[in-house]
């Protein structure tokens, strides 16, 4: 059933949802009515959900010796949805690594490498869902590559 709004004799739907307010236009979020000493929510209006991740993909590279942790983050910036908004990463594919700031909106991935010669590689999901109701979500993923190099201290 449409929201509408009575104007003069007319019944209007709403269709914007911006709302002019001492000389300044804000966005429309609910509707609400009072019902019998109640305050009740009879429309909610929410920009889709969008959402970025920067960079695109996570390198790490260190040249070292015994015992090196290789890491590096990235951060998913949403846009529209309603706040606050919740996150979650989890890694989808390769050598196992540590996820940092698993629900959090900068996230990390790190491995710790023995002496060794080594590159893992791998993909991690990020998922971002917002505070309405029903809740929206949007979940991309990103690529990963952490290497060490032993430092062999040249000759």
């Amino acid at each position: 059933m449409p929201i509408t709004i009575r104007r003069d004799a007319a019944l209007l739907p709403i269709v914007a949802s911006r709302v002019k307010v001492s000389d300044v236009v804000r966005p429309l979020r609910t509707i609400k009515t009072m019902e019998a000493g109640v305050l009740r929510t009879v429309a909610s209006f929410v920009q889709p959900l969008t959402a970025s991740a920067s960079p695109a993909s996570m390198s790490g590279y260190v040249a070292g010796g015994a015992g090196d942790v290789v890491s590096n983050t990235v951060t998913v910036t949403p846009s529209g949805g309603l706040a606050p908004f919740s996150y979650s990463w989890v890694q989808l594919t390769g050598s196992a690594v540590a996820i940092s700031g698993a629900s959090s909106a900068t996230a990390g991935v790190s491995k710790y490498f023995p002496n060794t010669d080594s590159t893992v590689t791998g993909t991690v999901r990020w998922t971002v869902a917002d505070s309405s109701t029903p809740a929206q979500s949007v979940t991309g993923t990103i690529p990963f590559t952490l290497t060490h190099e032993r430092n062999t201290g040249g000759a």
